[in-house]
């Protein structure tokens, strides 16, 4: 109901797919899927929870400092419409990684966030006849 009076933007990935008739070529899927399965997972939680969340919990604490590292987080992926979602991800991603102590956990759950949200979105353009 709030998507037909407030209807989504669409997703910067879904230019990507619809810029063929038949979908992205597999070279080109594959890239996209090894930059949004493993580059971006391990970059953003090595800068977010790696280094920015223990800065910042050195001055804060840790309460704090999971809360702002997940503002920071949900603000530098620049979509206004997707802020509370990317926020509270970054608010578990940051608390799992100070009960673990570890970022292993934190990359491997954001990985699997960004691959299903890929998949979610190419078949719902599948389906929808966005693509192919």
């Amino acid at each position: 109901m709030i998507n037909l009076i407030f209807p989504a933007p669409p997703h910067p990935v879904e230019e990507f797919f619809r810029s063929s008739r038949s979908g992205p070529e597999l070279p080109t899927l594959l890239l996209l899927l090894l930059a949004a399965g493993i580059f971006a997972p391990v970059a953003e939680e090595c800068f977010f929870r790696g280094f920015f969340l223990p800065a910042l919990a050195r001055r804060w604490g840790w309460t704090r400092a999971i809360h702002g590292s997940a503002f920071v987080f949900a603000a530098l992926h620049g979509d206004a419409y997707r802020f509370l979602p990317l926020y509270a991800a970054g608010c578990w991603l940051g608390r799992v990684v100070s009960r673990e102590r570890t970022l292993l956990p934190a990359i491997v759950a954001h990985a699997v966030w960004n691959l299903i949200g890929l998949a979610l979105l190419y078949l719902g353009m599948l389906y929808m006849g966005g693509i192919g």
